[in-house]
């Protein structure tokens, strides 16, 4: 086969078949009378392939390669070359160098706009885009570059497919089906511009059950899913393994099979690690299949590496990014269209003459401000879809998460800015008993109605979500104790008082326990973490309740004296810190606090 033949097969198989395309990479590269174009493609087919195994070092190895020479090739403009030092850059940037994103791509972007090259352009900066949205965690700025990149590809009658594979993930993400359903139609539609179709089909199959999940139908997602997995394996995809083996972990969590879950998320965390990409949504999902299983010790595990990846410090670096890569390219050139709707009627109604073309066109305007309506209240509709949970009418995890750090952002909120914010963990006492004994009916119903309750205990202002299975959180800006203490024992009386009426007609006395901590959970510590970090220590107090009799509460909080201290320490035995001073515990009875060795009992 020609030289340049073969870097070309070479680079299409990078998709595909990506172990083939190492080997024929490695061939060009090792014979001694090659040129260096010939080379260059080779080695951008070599990082591309590494980077579809999965393989993170060897990806990052070949990337910096690519860029030496690219960086040899000097001042040359052939479009191969653009397309892979875009490839180079972006790789480095989702294994660990973000910073390329600001710096690198961006000063492609601002080459190709100097240059009118609207195709580099639309390229980079839906590269940009990507990686603002995964490395950082700003779907709307994404979403802005993405229109703006859709709308010159459009112009100059550009392909559409890489815009609308960087706009799935982003729909998916935000639990928008009927957007995302829209895209995969598209990508299903769009022509492909070389043979390298096949594992991008397997992906967009993932993302069709990821719809199903969204519609929370697992039973129709789950055997896609086993299907699309095997085909990514036999192909050597292990980038989509992983996007698949994350949605095969929420399948299962749904279906209430927490062992199955973990096996999967593991998987994919494990593969994550190893391509030295984003982990944080296999974390994420560890640590709800861990709550459901009240595994304590995969809680803490997963939990603190978490919230060490989303730090409050950490996520205002990835602010400060956004605003550089804004300040550098401008803001995104492109906003919703607006029109003075009332100055335009009142013109026309104060006329005295009123054509029929401008009654036609009055009459077309009352038509789109209708579907405008129309599409609003549908959007509205999508929103709080993603925003509520369906059963219990309260926030979902995730909207409470960021609602919560809305609120320890933003200084004009109260509670934030330097105060602190009080949480509450409030756990069903035996619910899985009630499942087991009188059905899930029964589960839905009380579940229901401790939501019901508690929002009667708790203020308009305050958060309220549905944290996970059973338990529930709660936020509010903090308080003086007694006030605190009397919240938790009005939520524990408020429950148990009355007995819940289930759909067979069974009356059930339900109580909760609560478990109350702090943020800052040492007062006055100027360096206070992220605030999930105070769930640990509500969780230990909650753990404490269950056993020592249910029913109750207990409220964890450090002393000045611990400020500089190891936390998880002092959680380890809390009575004897309590004795030193280290820590505040108050409860409505006796604690019995586990130990190391204890494994969590039936909740």
């Amino acid at each position: 086969m020609h030289a340049r033949t073969a870097s070309e097969a070479c680079l299409q198989n990078s998709a595909d078949q990506p172990e083939l395309a190492v080997r024929q990479a490695s061939a060009i590269l090792s014979a001694p009378s090659t040129d260096l174009p010939l080379r260059i493609d080779a080695q951008h087919c070599l990082a591309l392939a590494r980077q579809t195994l999965g393989q993170g070092q060897p990806a990052i190895q070949a990337a910096n390669r690519l860029l030496a020479m690219l960086d040899t090739a000097g001042k040359e403009d052939r479009p191969e070359l653009h397309q892979a030092r875009l490839d180079a850059v972006t790789i480095l940037a989702r294994t660990g160098q973000p910073a390329l994103i600001e710096g690198q791509l961006v000063d492609i972007v601002l080459k190709a706009r100097a240059q009118q090259q609207t195709a580099l352009e639309v390229d980079a900066l839906t590269r940009i885009a990507q990686l603002i949205f995964s490395e950082f965690r700003d779907d709307r700025s994404a979403q802005a570059y993405l229109a703006q990149a859709e709308g010159m590809a459009r112009a100059a009658g550009l392909s559409l497919r890489p815009i609308l594979q960087a706009q799935l993930p982003i729909a998916l993400d935000a639990n928008h089906a009927d957007t995302s359903e829209h895209l995969i139609k598209q990508l299903r539609t769009e022509p492909v511009a070389d043979d390298t179709g096949q594992a991008m089909n397997w992906r967009l199959d993932t993302a069709q059950a990821r719809i199903d999940l969204i519609m929370q139908d697992p039973v129709t997602a789950r055997p896609l899913l086993l299907k699309t997995l095997a085909a990514q394996r036999r192909i050597g995809d292990l980038a989509g393994v992983r996007e698949t083996l994350l949605a095969l972990g929420l399948a299962e969590s749904f279906l209430d099979r927490p062992k199955q879950a973990r096996e999967y998320d593991l998987q994919a965390l494990q593969l994550a690690e190893t391509a030295r990409t984003d982990t944080i949504t296999a974390l994420h999902q560890l640590l709800d299949v861990s709550y459901k299983s009240q595994q304590r010790a995969d809680i803490e595990r997963f939990g603190s590496r978490l919230m060490a990846l989303g730090s409050h410090a950490r996520r205002q670096q990835w602010k400060q990014s956004v605003r550089h890569i804004k300040s550098r390219l401008g803001p995104p050139l492109w906003a919703p269209a607006t029109v003075g709707h009332r100055t335009q009627l009142a013109g026309w109604l104060h006329a005295d003459r009123v054509s029929w073309l401008t009654r036609i066109s009055l009459l077309l305007s009352c038509c789109s401000l209708g579907l405008i309506w129309y599409q609003s209240r549908r959007f509205r509709k999508r929103l709080q879809l993603s925003t509520i949970d369906p059963l219990s009418q309260l926030l979902t995890r995730r909207e409470a998460t960021s609602r919560i750090d809305q609120w320890i952002d933003s200084p004009s909120v109260p509670g934030s800015a330097g105060t602190s914010l009080v949480l509450l963990l409030v756990d069903i006492d035996h619910f899985k008993r009630i499942n087991d004994q009188y059905g899930h009916a029964a589960g839905d119903s009380v579940l229901t109605e401790v939501a019901n309750r508690l929002k009667s205990c708790c203020r308009r202002t305050d958060v309220i979500g549905r944290w996970g299975g059973e338990e529930f959180l709660i936020a509010l800006p903090a308080t003086d104790t007694p006030s605190t203490l009397a919240l938790a024992s009005r939520i524990c009386e408020t429950i148990s008082q009355k007995p819940i009426q289930t759909p067979s007609g069974a009356s059930l006395q339900v109580t909760v326990s609560v478990g109350v901590s702090y943020w800052p959970f040492v007062p006055d510590n100027r360096a206070p973490g992220h605030w999930q970090d105070a769930l640990v220590p509500a969780d230990a107090a909650l753990y404490a309740v269950k056993r020592s009799g249910r029913n109750g509460w207990a409220s964890i909080r450090a002393t000045p004296k611990a400020l500089g201290g190891n936390i998880e320490q002092l959680l380890r035995d809390p009575v004897q810190a309590s004795r030193q001073g280290l820590l505040s515990i108050h409860s409505v009875h006796a604690l019995e606090w586990p130990v190391a060795t204890d494994t969590p009992d039936e909740r």
